[in-house]
């Protein structure tokens, strides 16, 4: 099923600097979720699908004289027919790193685990958020993005080719050129997200929230947990530990620190990544928790069918919570040193594949990391990033049916 788009018209004051909006967040029928922005002034404005990424900084869209291209159903920004469109100069202060491109600033973003990428130039133009929440279009003048002119390595799974809707990032993760950023004095750092689980058979639509209209509500079983992250780069969570049916695993700990140097350990959260992956050492004695639950239960053994995922069964999918291990991830809440618990049920953490099996949607990445805590396991989570006070907040929550009341 395509995305069904929302078109509203502006309104009738001139460039409103809301300290509250939200925009729609998209399922984009395969394994990432996508907002929409419009780009542009004058006769051609353009409003592409964008993936929701906490872990990338700079928010880039595929321009028109791309080569390589992402293919997609939706034409590239033709920025040069924007009348508000202006190059990034090396000596503007958001051109951090000074990467020169053709003699203004350029950007590059490289993706983890992957041979993917985007390089091209920054560009500052006017940006309308589909506000859901209103019915109008929220506009900001001269947002700093990335115009994509070499693009590879891009494959959004089952939407590939001429069927692809997405054509660009949305960078949601701490740093200079991050919307996020560049949206503070109206925003004041925090946003939050409820990802629908790609489980439900139904398309999904959710929002997204930033501002004074963040705020997240629980109840008497279900109540909003705080833990705490470091925000200088990425989102780092700290991480404590794995259980998995009610066993806490012998995991080193020291696998999930942070090293701020090098950037290569920890336990971030990232909406751009499918999937959570965990660093080796600590996967490994997952993945064999896993493989004791359901060979003790049931005596299966593990038959991959899909090259990509390491735990397969080719049974038939249980449907009661009892048929799965629980798996709990054990974080900290710094400022009162105590532990806080993220439990994540089968439809965070196992996929039915019809007429095959199932797979457990965790995967292995070399020692030391970074793990990373995917879209898949945040799905049904309504989550909030208070960046001001290094918080992140979440409450379980049915997402498809996301209302902020």
């Amino acid at each position: 099923m395509s995305i069904s788009r929302a078109y509203f018209m502006p309104r009738n004051k001139s460039l409103l600097r809301p300290n509250a909006f939200t925009v729609p967040l998209y399922e984009a029928r395969g394994n990432y979720f996508v907002t929409t922005v419009t780009i542009g002034q004058g006769t051609t404005v353009h409003t592409p699908y964008l993936l929701l990424d906490t872990g990338e900084s700079v928010t880039w869209v595929q321009c028109v004289g791309c080569n390589p291209c992402i293919t997609s159903n939706l034409k590239n920004f033709d920025y040069k027919k924007s009348t508000s469109f202006r190059l990034v100069s090396l000596d503007d202060d958001i051109c951090s790193p000074k990467l020169n491109y053709k003699g203004s600033c350029g950007y590059e973003s490289k993706y983890r685990d992957s041979d993917s990428k985007s390089v091209g130039f920054m560009g500052r133009d006017y940006f309308r958020f589909n506000n859901t929440k209103t019915g109008f279009m929220e506009v900001f003048k001269g947002l700093a993005f990335g115009c994509g002119i070499e693009n590879k390595g891009f494959e959004f799974t089952n939407k590939t080719g001429h069927t692809n809707p997405i054509t660009g990032v949305h960078g949601l993760a701490p740093g200079k050129r991050s919307f996020i950023n560049q949206l503070d004095h109206h925003i004041k750092g925090k946003f939050s997200y409820c990802i629908p689980s790609w489980t439900e058979e139904e398309f999904t639509q959710s929002t997204m929230y930033f501002g004074d209209d963040v705020k997240l509500i629980g109840g008497a079983t279900n109540q909003v947990q705080v833990i705490s992250m470091d925000t200088e780069v990425r989102y780092h969570l700290y991480m404590n530990g794995i259980s998995v049916d009610g066993k806490r695993l012998s995991i080193d700990t020291s696998i999930f620190k942070l090293d701020p140097v090098s950037l290569t350990s920890g336990f971030i959260i990232d909406s751009g990544s499918p999937y959570t992956v965990l660093a080796k050492s600590a996967y490994d004695p997952f993945h064999e928790a896993i493989l004791k639950f359901f060979r003790e239960r049931y005596g299966w053994k593990t038959k991959p069918f899909n090259e990509d995922l390491k735990v397969c069964y080719r049974n038939k999918y249980p449907e009661d919570e009892d048929g799965f291990p629980i798996v709990i991830f054990h974080f900290l809440f710094k400022e009162q040193a105590r532990e806080v618990d993220m439990v994540f049920n089968k439809d965070n953490m196992f996929m039915k594949f019809n007429g095959k099996g199932f797979c457990l949607m965790v995967l292995p990445t070399d020692d030391p990391g970074p793990c990373v805590l995917g879209a898949f396991q945040q799905a049904n989570f309504n989550i909030m990033y208070d960046i001001p006070n290094n918080l992140l907040r979440f409450v379980r929550k049915r997402c498809n049916d996301d209302t902020n009341e």
